[in-house]
């Protein structure tokens, strides 16, 4: 792996190991460390996505076999069973299969057609595909190949640090905050 991808697994297994002056870290950890506090924050729905003049068949991950294919960092780890096995056994090891931490030129490559199938989150894919002129997203397909949703978290080893996020977040929620900001963005 490269510096980028190794330090991205680093973050995923210990956020604050890794950056031991923070206080706090909002992201995806791979495991749950008894001596930190966790609340979470956002559930990102994982989806595939084609477009649908291609006509692509993807309804298992098995079907993502022999097309290329785009994901964010560490898919293979936060999508879940089966796609961890299929990725080890099939993607991993293919020159059609990329992972990139920008969430636009995933959906970008999708739609250039330098991609044939993207996994993301449907909110970012929504977001960038307007963005990228395809509003409500017109001619792409969503494929729903991943029922397990994969949360973010705020991390911290302090209790109260987190209790206060949690205390935000709900007072966000509350007050419709949240949802002006997504309507306002999706």
């Amino acid at each position: 792996p490269d510096k980028l991808e190794s330090r991205s697994l680093r973050l995923d297994e210990d956020p604050l190991g890794e950056f031991p002056t923070l206080d706090m870290f909002v992201g995806t950890p791979a495991t749950r460390r008894p001596e930190y506090f966790y609340t979470p924050v956002y559930a990102f729905d994982n989806v595939a996505a084609s477009l649908t003049e291609r006509a692509l068949r993807v309804a298992t991950v098995h079907d993502l076999a022999g097309k290329s294919v785009v994901a964010f960092p560490n898919a293979s780890m936060h999508l879940k069973e089966p796609f961890t096995t299929f990725h080890r056994q099939v993607l991993a090891s293919s020159k059609a299969y990329l992972e990139t931490e920008r969430m636009e030129s995933i959906v970008a490559m999708l739609l250039s057609q330098r991609a044939q199938v993207v996994m993301l989150d449907r909110t970012f894919l929504r977001f960038y595909a307007r963005k990228l002129g395809r509003p409500n997203l017109q001619g792409i397909t969503v494929h729903e190949l991943f029922p397990e949703r994969n949360i973010i978290y705020a991390v911290s080893k302090q209790q109260h640090v987190i209790a206060q996020v949690r205390k935000h977040l709900d007072d966000m929620e509350r007050s419709g905050w949240t949802a002006t900001m997504l309507k306002a963005y999706l």
